[in-house]
């Protein structure tokens, strides 16, 4: 009898989720063009904690990919995951390069300087193709074509006070990333207080996500690769496996996962498996960080055509679910028998 209860549930909960699988409903979304949720500023973190010499986790991997970008900070090139003498070395140079102390320690001054802030930073992205009415084949090669422009703006700071290196603002627009090297004014620090008006100079890491996003299915998100910004332009061989279909929209974007995401496309191209790439990235989903904070997507619709029937990201996604499902069942099991024991 119990088994026939356990059975009941598990295909309750199951059953909906494969039946989602045949289920379309479409919704045509507007064009997006965001700079900052209008509710809630996003966080400006691109990592968890403070990072510093003798921490070891992906969070120092992430950060050595992004310092490897350029050998004239990190010559060692080394991604281990572990903060050592010459990960410290390195960061030592990227403060140095921006006017901040030089300490070693990744804080929240020194993380303001490597990738844009949604606080101190203004970024506008514009999708220029596939722009709608494109119909690509599975398999060919195309070229993803935008437009970018990073300045600095006048804003809020938030209600901590941080430090700002004292260097000359350098803007940065179009095609191509201005040096962010700039003339040092004295070297110095100065706090900004709540409130006060401030410009950033350029960021030190400057690559963004492109994703193809459907419109039939607003949490579908196919990971298409990281690029440098400024380069407004990839070239992209559309895989076999992407699933046929008319509704699709190209998305460029800038977040605090991005780099995570750099480092985790690093990683697949270093072991060979770049192919590999699909919608779920685990490592680089902790909920503290925002998804973006400046992006631009297809004005309308084009397609895909001759690709698989089968969407093999759906069915991973189902997967998924299916497993939370049964280990959720499996506690609740573990915990009905422990009942019954004490009985």
């Amino acid at each position: 009898m119990k088994q026939h209860i356990i059975l009941g549930s598990v295909l309750l909960l199951v059953l909906p989720v494969l039946a989602g699988a045949t289920e379309t409903t479409t919704a045509v979304s507007p064009k997006i063009s965001t700079m900052m949720p209008a509710k809630t500023a996003p966080s400006s973190a691109i990592f968890s904690t403070t990072l510093q010499k003798g921490v070891s986790n992906a969070d120092v991997s992430t950060l050595q990919t992004m310092l490897k970008t350029s050998p004239a900070i990190y010559p060692a090139g080394l991604v281990t995951g572990y903060y050592g003498a010459a990960t410290e070395a390195a960061v030592k140079k990227l403060q140095e390069k921006y006017g901040l102390p030089q300490t070693g320690i990744v804080d929240s001054a020194t993380q303001s300087v490597m990738y844009p802030n949604p606080y101190t930073t203004k970024v506008s992205i514009t999708v220029i193709a596939p722009n709608g009415g494109e119909s690509w084949t599975a398999g060919s090669v195309q070229q993803i074509l935008w437009k970018s422009t990073v300045s600095p703006i006048s804003t809020t700071v938030p209600p901590t006070p941080i430090p700002m290196p004292d260097r000359p603002t350098i803007m940065m627009s179009g095609t191509s990333a201005a040096s962010a090297t700039g003339t040092a004014s004295g070297g110095t620090t100065t706090m900004v207080k709540p409130g006060s008006s401030i410009a950033m100079p350029p960021p030190f890491f400057n690559y963004a996500s492109i994703d193809l996003v459907r419109d039939a299915d607003p949490s579908y998100s196919y990971h298409i690769g990281s690029v440098n910004l400024y380069e407004s332009q990839y070239s992209w061989k559309v895989p076999k496996n992407i699933a046929e279909a008319s509704d699709y929209r190209v998305k460029v974007s800038i977040g605090n996962n991005v780099p995570c995401m750099y480092a985790n496309d690093m990683q697949m191209m270093k072991t060979g498996t770049a192919s590999a790439a699909s919608s779920v990235r685990p490592i680089c989903a902790a909920p503290m960080i925002a998804s973006s904070f400046a992006s631009d997507t297809s004005d309308s619709v084009f397609a895909v055509k001759g690709g698989s029937s089968i969407n093999a990201d759906v069915l991973r996604r189902q997967i998924a679910e299916i497993k939370a499902m049964l280990e959720k069942l499996s506690i609740q099991i573990a915990d009905i028998e422990s009942k019954l024991e004490g009985l």
